[in-house]
């Protein structure tokens, strides 16, 4: 599976859907000039690049996921995880 694929399609629907719908759609851009490679993340506060360049695909999971800024509003409504783990 190429990164492109996995970012805008996998990753993309999954953060939209774990969000609510502040991910609004992630895209995967590669300079060939310069061999960089970011994440366009577009929210509904507005969108932000971070670079995943020679990352793997849970790297990549694992960038998005930290360069997210959740509104305050965002953080209360979302219930702590529960686990059933000893």
């Amino acid at each position: 599976m190429t990164k492109k694929r996995f970012v805008e399609f996998y990753l993309s629907q999954t953060l939209k859907a774990a969000t609510n719908g502040f991910v609004v759609r992630l895209a995967y851009d590669y300079q060939q000039e310069t061999g960089r490679e970011s994440v366009l993340i577009y929210t509904e506060a507005g969108p932000q690049k971070v670079t995943v360049t020679g990352n793997d695909l849970l790297a990549i999971i694992y960038d998005v996921v930290e360069a997210l800024d959740f509104p305050e509003r965002e953080r209360e409504k979302r219930p702590a995880a529960r686990t059933n783990l000893p």
